[in-house]
């Protein structure tokens, strides 16, 4: 017979599975240029957008569908979080309509994915940690400003940055260390 205590007890376990499938993907997130550049033959290309040219494009595809996921993820099963499950969808969008067939399209989805999570993150966050997580977010507005306004860094560089800020901040409040 399940008891009161044996239901609290597995839910407390696939809480504790679901944390482990976020951290998994997460560090995925923060290394999908790095697993681009080995996929690719260490070729390095303008951007991880333009990854989706290389032969192995179908890595490409996953890796960024696998991210985009681990946000829908994470906004479908914390209600409060329905935000997530934009930028995962924006994501996808934007491993789904190749930067050069469907230009804009892409872009707009890149858009709203990298400077959607500097909002969230600086928006959705406690008083206590709010300068924390203003610093996260300007990090990665920085880093695109670095390239698309200052032309100090490549587009694939401010992308990295960008996606290794939101992966570490994704990874510190899987732990708890921040809200």
């Amino acid at each position: 017979m399940n008891t009161f205590k044996d239901r609290i007890s597995k839910l407390k376990e696939s809480v504790k599975g679901f944390a482990k499938l976020e951290r998994i993907l997460a560090v995925i997130c923060i290394f999908i240029p790095l697993i681009l550049l080995i996929f690719d033959s260490w070729t390095l290309r303008e951007s991880i957008s333009k990854y989706a040219d290389m032969n192995n494009n179908h890595i490409y595809v996953f890796l960024l569908s696998i991210a985009g996921m681990m946000f829908v993820v994470n906004g479908t099963i914390n209600n409060k979080k329905w935000y997530n499950i934009v930028l995962g969808i924006s994501l996808m969008g934007v491993a789904l309509f190749h930067w050069k067939d469907f230009e804009w399209t892409h872009i707009i989805f890149a858009g709203i994915f990298f400077l959607g999570s500097a909002i969230v993150i600086s928006y959705y966050t406690s008083k206590k940690q709010y300068w924390i997580a203003c610093t996260i977010a300007i990090i990665i507005v920085l880093s695109l400003l670095a390239h698309f306004w200052l032309h100090w860094i490549s587009l694939f560089a401010a992308e990295w940055i960008a996606l290794g800020i939101i992966g570490i901040q994704y990874l510190l409040e899987s732990y708890g260390v921040l809200d």
